[in-house]
């Protein structure tokens, strides 16, 4: 048997393990994310502890952003009442894997946007 021949059936048997081995860790990592309807309950708790929560949504996709190496995140709002009666919105930023808020700012609607 040939040295380039040996080499060869070396490279294809690397590959028959690595492949399937990468294929489960892709597996692996999307499995643990949580889905976005249980995201977006665990964030209107979280508002309701101060708020009175009067609408909500959610992104039902994740999103990355490689560029700032954040982790896989959920975007969404939320529409409270404060105890004076004033309507505030927010939007937040929740960790696809965890459910927790990362991120959340109020949203002026008075300014026209």
């Amino acid at each position: 048997m040939t040295v380039k021949k040996l080499n060869l059936q070396l490279l294809f048997a690397l590959l028959i393990v690595l492949c399937p081995l990468f294929l489960l860790i892709f597996y692996l990592k999307r499995k643990y994310i949580k889905n976005s309807e249980t995201v977006l309950s665990k964030t209107r708790d979280e508002f309701s502890k101060q708020y009175i929560v009067k609408d909500s949504w959610i992104h039902v996709y994740p999103r990355q952003n490689y560029q700032f190496n954040q982790p896989l995140t959920y975007a969404g709002g939320v529409k409270c009442i404060d105890p004076s009666g004033k309507t505030i919105n927010y939007t937040f930023t929740a960790d696809a894997k965890t459910g927790k808020i990362i991120d959340s700012h109020i949203i002026n609607l008075e300014m026209g946007f």
